[in-house]
């Protein structure tokens, strides 16, 4: 379904209302990015955002229309959440393990929502959410830098054995669809990735929908224009060498 046709809240039957989070990987946050941000902050619920590249001396991030609610501060990574305003979050739980792979988790009434980026040489090892953050329902979403077949590699990495592992553990399911594009170009390769993963709840995977839009310009310093749009997931966070560029991925899912 096209984004524009879609509402923020919508009702389904025997549904809660429709919670729309969009996760991108920003590559460096600035002023410029954030007021593109800021045209679309009524079109998405909550917005996890990778590789802000804001250290501990830096100011806040800043999106006119939306809420701060928690980062983690880090010079070459860096990850931050924010949210609509009047968003009812009851709990915020940040997480970073000794090689850097950053979790944010904000837990609303039913549902928690976590913010994942796994820099491309940390294992991927997630943590135990404490009780306090434990919902009916978990989301996970980011960029989790992590092969398998499943979600379009041709090989499965450790990383990819893991991530499956652990989704298989927790009841989780992978949101994915082979149809759609690529979250991630590389113009050195000349192909397309997907190191961008959405994992919801076995019980509510049914009721949960993923795009990966076209690009749009939103400037990224060695890279190519990035996509963003309401429930998706976007921009590059390695280049190796050479122009990306990404486009947004996100769900949007209906919650009883």
């Amino acid at each position: 379904m096209p984004a524009g046709s879609r509402q923020r809240h919508r009702y389904l039957p025997l549904s809660g209302p429709a919670l729309s989070i969009v996760s991108i990987n920003i590559e460096s946050f600035s002023g410029c990015k954030a007021e593109i941000l800021a045209t679309m902050a009524n079109r998405f619920d909550i917005l996890c955002m990778q590789e802000t590249h804001i250290g501990p001396a830096q100011h806040r991030p800043t999106i006119p229309g939306m809420k701060l609610v928690a980062e983690t501060r880090h010079r070459q990574y860096g990850s931050a959440v924010f949210s609509r305003p009047n968003l009812k979050i009851e709990e915020i739980w940040t997480h970073t393990t000794e090689g850097n792979m950053e979790t944010i988790t904000v837990a609303l009434p039913n549902v928690s929502v976590t913010s994942v980026y796994k820099p491309p040489a940390t294992p991927f090892l997630y943590t135990e959410l404490p009780e306090r953050c434990k919902r009916r329902f978990h989301i996970s979403i980011g960029d989790f830098n992590a092969h398998s077949t499943s979600w379009g590699y041709e090989n499965n990495n450790q990383d990819g054995d893991e991530v499956e592992t652990w989704l298989e553990s927790k009841h989780l399911t992978l949101i994915h669809n082979a149809k759609l594009p690529k979250s991630f170009h590389s113009a050195r390769w000349k192909r397309g990735y997907n190191p961008d993963l959405a994992c919801v709840s076995s019980d509510i995977a049914s009721r949960t929908e993923k795009e990966v839009l076209d690009p749009s310009p939103i400037p990224s310093t060695g890279q190519l224009p990035s996509p963003l749009d309401p429930l998706s997931k976007q921009p590059p966070s390695h280049s190796a060498g050479g122009s990306t560029y990404g486009k947004p991925t996100g769900c949007h899912s209906n919650r009883r």
